[in-house]
C-alpha cells in the first residue's frame, strides 16, 4: 500500500511525499525481474554454484599449464579468453552472495513515487523507464544468443579456448563430446550471467537518480513562501525558521541516505572484457571469417554494455551536480543562525557529485570512458578492414 509522509511547506498547501510500495511498484520491475530477481531461485543459484565450479577449476588447469610449459605465442593467443573468465569467475561469485543488494539498500531507502513531481516530469521518468526497459531486454537477449553461438562447434575452437586443446590432448575420444558440450553450455549461461550483472548496476543508478530529481523538486519549493511577507517579517517569524529548519534537516538526511544507497550498489565493470575481444581480435591467427559470425554479437554486447554503464553513471552525476547549483539560489540570508549552519553543512556535501568510488582516491570518469569506448569502437572497425 501506497504511504504519504507529509511534510511542512513554506506556502498555503501541504506538500506530501508519496512513499512508493517497493519492490511490488516498481517502475523497472522487468529490468529487477530478469537481472537481480531471478538469481534469487535455488535452481539458478545452484547453477551459478556449478559454474563457477568450473570457472575456477579451468582457471586453475590453465594456470598450471601456462606456468609448466610457458610458450609467449600460446598465452598471447589464450590470454583474452583467460581474463574474461577471472572476470567471469568474479561476477558470478558476487551474484551468489551480492544480487540481492541493490533491492536491499532501496528497502532501506524509502523509494519515493515518481508522480511526486509534477506531470511533466512524471511522464519524462516514465518514458526513461520505457528505454532502459527495453535497451535491457535488448542486451541480455543479444548476449544470451552471443552464448549460444559459442556452442556452436568450429574448428578454430582450439585457437580461442584452452580448455579445447586440453580435451583434444589428453581426454580420451568418448568423453570429448560430452565435455565439450558441458563447457558450451556453461558459455552460454555465463554470458546472460554477465550482461544480466552489468544491468544490476544500470537498474540502481537510475532509481537513484529519479530520487535525486525528486529530491530537487522539494530543494526547489523551500523558496517558496508568501509574498505579502517582507524578508525581515520572515527572518523573525519563528513558524517560517521553524519549516525551513525540518525542511534542511529531511533534505540533508535524504541526500546521505542516497549517497549511501548508491555507495552500496553492486556494480561489475565489463570494460576489461571489451579489451580483452579487443585484444583477441589483434592477435588471433586462425579462420577470422568463420570466427566473424560468433564475435560479432560479443562484441556488439559489450559494446551495449559497456555504453549504457558509462551513459546511466553520467546520468547521476550530472543530476547530482544540479543539488549545488540550486543550493546557491536559496534565499538563506532570511534564515536564521542555525539554519544557515545546516545550509553549509548541505552546501559542503553538494561539492561533490555522486560518483562510482573504487577507493578514496580513484572513481569513474564516465566521459574519459565513452572516449575510451569510441577509441576501441574505431579500433575495432580498423582491425576488420586490415584483416578483410
Amino acid at each position: 500500500m501506497t504511504t504519504k509522509e507529509k511534510k511542512p511547506s513554506l506556502n498555503s498547501d501541504n506538500l506530501e511525499i508519496e512513499i512508493e510500495d517497493y519492490p511490488k511498484n516498481d517502475c523497472l520491475k522487468i529490468v529487477r525481474i530478469l537481472c537481480i530477481d531471478i538469481f534469487q531461485y535455488k535452481i539458478i543459484k545452484f547453477l551459478l554454484i556449478w559454474a563457477l565450479n568450473i570457472c575456477v577449476l579451468i582457471t586453475v588447469v590453465q594456470s598450471y599449464f601456462f606456468l609448466k610449459y610457458f610458450d609467449l605465442i600460446y598465452f598471447v593467443k589464450y590470454a583474452p579468453m583467460f581474463f574474461a573468465l577471472q572476470i567471469a569467475t568474479v561476477t558470478i561469485g558476487g551474484n551468489i552472495a551480492l544480487s540481492d543488494v541493490p533491492t536491499t539498500e532501496l528497502k532501506l531507502l524509502d523509494v519515493w513515487k515518481i508522480k511526486n513531481v509534477n506531470h511533466k516530469i512524471s511522464k519524462q521518468f516514465e518514458k526513461q523507464c520505457l528505454i532502459v526497459t527495453l535497451w535491457t531486454i535488448i542486451s541480455v537477449t543479444l548476449g544470451t544468443f552471443s552464448g549460444f553461438l559459442m556452442m556452436i562447434s568450429g574448428n578454430d575452437n582450439q585457437d580461442i579456448f584452452f580448455i579445447y586443446s586440453l580435451i583434444d590432448n589428453y581426454v580420451l575420444h568418448e568423453w570429448k563430446l560430452g565435455i565439450s558440450l558441458w563447457f558450451s553450455v556453461c558459455c552460454a549461461f555465463l554470458c546472460f550471467v554477465g550482461v544480466a550483472s552489468m544491468y544490476q548496476f544500470v537498474y540502481g543508478t537510475f532509481h537513484i537518480k529519479f530520487q535525486i530529481e525528486i529530491l530537487l523538486n522539494f530543494l526547489t519549493a523551500i523558496n517558496d513562501r508568501d509574498k505579502d511577507e517582507s524578508d525581515a517579517e520572515l527572518l523573525n517569524c519563528k513558524k517560517y525558521q521553524d519549516e525551513i529548519k525540518y525542511c534542511l534537516r529531511f533534505i540533508g538526511d535524504r541526500h546521505s541516505k542516497l549517497k549511501k544507497c548508491l555507495i552500496f550498489l553492486y556494480t561489475t565493470v565489463g570494460g576489461l572484457f571489451v579489451i580483452s575481444i579487443m585484444f583477441f581480435l589483434l592477435t588471433f591467427e586462425g579462420d577470422f571469417v568463420s570466427t566473424y559470425v560468433r564475435m560479432v554479437p560479443i562484441c556488439m554486447t559489450g559494446f551495449l554494455v559497456g555504453g549504457t554503464i558509462i551513459m546511466s553513471g553520467q546520468y547521476v552525476q550530472d543530476v547530482s551536480s544540479m543539488i549545488l547549483e540550486i543550493s546557491c539560489q536559496l534565499n538563506w540570508y532570511m534564515w536564521n543562525k542555525e539554519n544557515k549552519m545546516m545550509y553549509l553543512i548541505i552546501l559542503i556535501n553538494s561539492f561533490k557529485p555522486f560518483k562510482i568510488k573504487f577507493s578514496e582516491n580513484m572513481s569513474v570518469n564516465y566521459e574519459l570512458g565513452l572516449n575510451h569506448q569510441n577509441g576501441v569502437f574505431n579500433g575495432f572497425c580498423f582491425n576488420t578492414g586490415q584483416k578483410s
